[in-house]
């Protein structure tokens, strides 16, 4: 990928979907004749396409020039990376908590034009306060700095980059979301239940006892990863940095995970209380293959995260 693929592809990152055709053809023309024209005067042909998209400036500003966008609270400086943020916040954060809200209401067992009302609410309100705080932040630091002289934007800025994919925001997405759900599962089980007892007691699968130590641990731990997804998307250049850090957090999850539930601490003992001996030699003889399933997953996980990290490594250098 060269330097003016990437800035155009910086461009078109803020065009409407309809416009982008016109305008990639239109870009393209433009750098290639400065290029051209910069070639005959003597620079050398990296020089004259550095040189020709410098002269078009920021391309977030560019594409609001092109696009007859006049925003008004949030300037053209601020407002193509706003709209990124707030696409994503949103597209993150109303998904997960609908889902999360539901979760917790269908193991709490509540009625369901309940959870559905409560999901629905939770989810708007999320929506409307990411919207509000992204725009009062937005907002705040145009002011600030409209005092001050930004630095002028350089073609320098491109380089080391690359544009991110749909599949990196769906992988972004699935991630966030399935630490929301396991999230909220681990709530939702140990406050509401999630088996009836013949008594009709509903009992947590986790032992409570655990909630002293270990699952404050685990779900701090997920919001650890959480970041480390949010981070390997908002910052691509450091995929092997962030890749080779997912080792250490899955180990620290996996390992004492998978020794609580082999030495038979994991489970609340109150349901093989219940359900008499059968379920504990069940459980007991299904520990070790869930404990591999478990080892397995991870083992597939780190290694494919490595790969893609090291392949699109050698891709930007190539």
């Amino acid at each position: 990928m060269t330097l003016s693929d990437q800035y155009i592809g910086a461009v078109l990152a803020n065009v409407p979907a309809a416009q982008r055709g016109d305008i990639d053809a239109e870009l393209r023309d433009l750098l290639g004749q400065e290029a051209a024209a910069l070639v005959e005067l003597g620079e050398s042909p990296a020089r004259a396409e550095w040189n020709a998209i410098d002269q078009l400036g920021d391309p977030d500003l560019l594409a609001a020039r092109l696009t007859g966008r006049s925003p008004h609270l949030i300037g053209p400086r601020f407002f193509p990376s706003y709209i990124r943020r707030l696409r994503l916040l949103v597209t993150v954060a109303v998904p997960t908590v609908f889902v999360g809200t539901v979760l917790i209401g269908a193991v709490a067992m509540r009625p369901y034009a309940e959870v559905m009302g409560r999901a629905t609410s939770s989810s708007a309100a999320a929506a409307l306060v990411i919207t509000a705080v992204l725009t009062i932040v937005t907002v705040a630091r145009q002011r600030r700095e409209a005092a001050s002289t930004p630095p002028p934007w350089s073609p320098d800025v491109l380089v080391g980059s690359e544009p991110r994919s749909w599949q990196d925001f769906v992988r972004l997405v699935a991630a966030l979301t399935m630490a929301g759900l396991i999230v909220a599962a681990l709530v939702g089980q140990a406050t509401g239940g999630a088996l009836l007892s013949p008594s009709g007691q509903a009992l947590p699968i986790i032992d409570p006892a655990l909630w002293s130590f270990w699952m404050p641990y685990f779900i701090a731990l997920l919001l650890v990863q959480a970041a480390r997804q949010i981070a390997v998307y908002a910052r691509p250049s450091q995929l092997r940095l962030w890749a080779w850090a997912n080792l250490p957090i899955q180990a620290a999850f996996c390992i004492p995970a998978i020794w609580l539930l082999v030495t038979g601490r994991l489970l609340n003992p109150a349901i093989t209380t219940t359900l008499g001996p059968e379920a504990d030699r069940v459980v007991g003889a299904a520990a070790p293959a869930l404990a591999a399933l478990i080892l397995a997953i991870v083992l597939i996980d780190n290694s494919g995260e490595l790969w893609r990290a090291y392949r699109k490594g050698n891709r930007t250098t190539a």
